[in-house]
């Protein structure tokens, strides 16, 4: 089974969390704390004060808006992956850029998840996706995949 340096069956995925909305990121942090074997460890309302105050080796899981005031998520997870290569990235957005994430290098992709944040409707989808990434799997949301496929007649 693959896991993260660190990450063993009994310890707690350490998790950061970057969020411009701070109602959400409340919500987020205090549902995720109360599921087991997941540890709020950092949190942050931009990219800037991500890069200032994150250390990606204390760090299995990044959940990352997309679209921050000061940057965006997928250059922030690049950035911090690459001081930690065995991060797991979650992007939790509802800005669609799956073409994005798949024209990454498979290298570099592995261990990334995206999930919509109109469609994740319960707090143990995310918890499982969180579980999955800091393995190194991917996730991405279904309703993701069904936009992108060609429509009937439209091919």
């Amino acid at each position: 089974m693959l896991h993260n340096e660190g990450v063993d069956e009994h310890s707690n995925i350490r998790v950061g969390i970057v969020e411009d909305h701070p109602l959400f990121l409340e919500l987020l942090s205090g549902a995720l704390n109360d599921v087991s074997g997941i540890e709020i460890i950092a949190s942050a309302s931009g990219a800037t004060e991500a890069k200032k105050w994150f250390k990606p080796d204390e760090l299995d899981v990044l959940i990352l808006d997309i679209e921050l005031p000061d940057g965006n998520g997928i250059g922030l997870g690049i950035t911090l992956r690459r001081m930690n290569p065995s991060l797991g990235i979650i992007l939790l957005s509802d800005k669609d850029v799956l073409e994005l994430i798949l024209g990454l290098p498979e290298d570099e992709r592995r261990g990334w998840s995206y999930l919509t944040k109109s469609s994740t409707k319960s707090i143990d989808v995310l918890a499982q996706t969180i579980k999955a990434s800091a393995k190194g799997q991917t996730i991405i949301d279904p309703v993701l995949v069904n936009r992108s496929q060609a429509r009937p007649g439209t091919a």
